[in-house]
């Protein structure tokens, strides 16, 4: 799974962001893609989905480091900004540049 997004509704309001944990809690900043909206059932429910398909849009990079033992650290996120999906293995904590980036989704 490489991320999960919540929108919570309150009867005239929506919060809705990136989940940080298994109790569904949202990062709560507009960096993490966070946002608020007020209005009637059919303008928060039209306004989610823009807020979705926008989400789902966006293209997703796969970066490999090679590590030790043919093992390698890779890294999942959205292409253009430094929003991490997901990883797998210790990617380098040194900011060293990976040797492959790939194009998972246009």
């Amino acid at each position: 799974m490489l991320g999960e997004w919540a929108e919570h509704f309150h009867g005239t309001h929506v919060r809705a962001g990136k989940v940080r944990d298994q109790l569904f809690h949202r990062h709560e900043s507009p960096e993490r893609g966070f946002f608020r909206v007020s209005g009637t059932v059919e303008e928060l429910a039209e306004r989610c989905a823009y807020w979705f398909e926008n989400l789902l849009s966006r293209p997703v990079v796969r970066a490999e480091w090679p590590l030790e033992g043919g093992v390698q650290a890779i890294r999942w996120g959205f292409a253009g900004i430094a929003e991490v999906l997901a990883t797998s293995g210790p990617v380098p904590a040194d900011g060293s540049p990976p040797s492959l980036r790939l194009p998972v989704r246009h």
